[in-house]
């Protein structure tokens, strides 16, 4: 489902780098007089445009890595009754979907990044980013091992995997910064952050969650004895929706 939804934005994301920054370089997009044309002009505004649509994309997926760490863990066991047949509840499939909570927000931000990043690399930065892909490879392998030595079960290979996203999420971060920067166009962490407002609001929530989640623990995971602690979500998330 995750992939059914990421992959149309992804793909248009990467129509419209290709298409915005295909004739871009430092040279052209650099400091110019006074006089200069109008095509150096609009390719300083191409490029501007492509840094506010990425920005929007990196922050819309922040609110979703928000909305899914406060709210997913504390409601997940009472989705999993709704959404599973009742054989799968004792099998590794609960801890699965808990792992998801930061899986699918990371695959979010891996995606459109790595569309930028293929619409505007060169080949031979292709090439180094295949290098540094069989080490993120490595790290993944590293990584699935421990978490399973340390008792994550299967959910320990999506934690693996949410730790080589990040990797890859990191890498074309700082290769779109450093594009945009050498081309004398803004984009930073400032652009993709929310507000402190917004911040707040979900901190609180985060907590005033997991003091519900932690009240009513005993009683079963299904809708009617959880019906105060859902309440409780509800509000948090007007409350979130709100200061969004």
């Amino acid at each position: 489902m995750a992939r059914i939804i990421f992959q149309p934005i992804e793909e248009t994301s990467r129509l419209y780098f290709s298409k915005s920054l295909s004739s871009s370089s430092p040279k052209e997009t650099g400091p110019k007089d006074e006089g200069g044309d109008s095509g150096d002009t609009a390719q300083k505004v191409s490029l501007e445009n492509a840094s506010k649509i990425l920005s929007s994309l990196l922050l819309l997926f922040t609110h979703l890595l928000l909305l899914l760490v406060t709210f997913g863990p504390p409601y997940l066991s009472i989705a999993t009754t709704l959404l599973l047949p009742p054989r799968f509840q004792n099998t590794s499939a609960p801890s699965i979907l808990r792992s998801y909570v930061f899986y699918i927000p990371m695959m979010a931000f891996n995606g459109i990044l790595e569309a930028f990043f293929a619409s505007a690399s060169t080949p031979s930065e292709l090439r180094n980013q295949s290098r540094w892909m069989i080490g993120f490879s490595v790290i993944f392998v590293f990584a699935a091992y421990l978490f399973n030595q340390l008792g994550f079960g299967d959910s320990g290979l999506v934690y693996a995997n949410v730790l080589n996203l990040f990797l890859r999420v990191v890498y074309c971060w700082t290769f779109a910064k450093k594009y945009f920067w050498e081309r004398g166009v803004s984009f930073g962490l400032g652009s993709v952050v929310p507000p402190r407002g917004v911040i707040g609001a979900f901190s609180w929530c985060y907590l005033v969650t997991r003091w519900s989640w932690k009240a009513y623990e005993d009683l079963p995971p299904k809708v009617l004895p959880q019906r105060n602690h859902i309440a409780v979500g509800i509000v948090c998330l007007g409350a979130c929706l709100g200061a969004w």
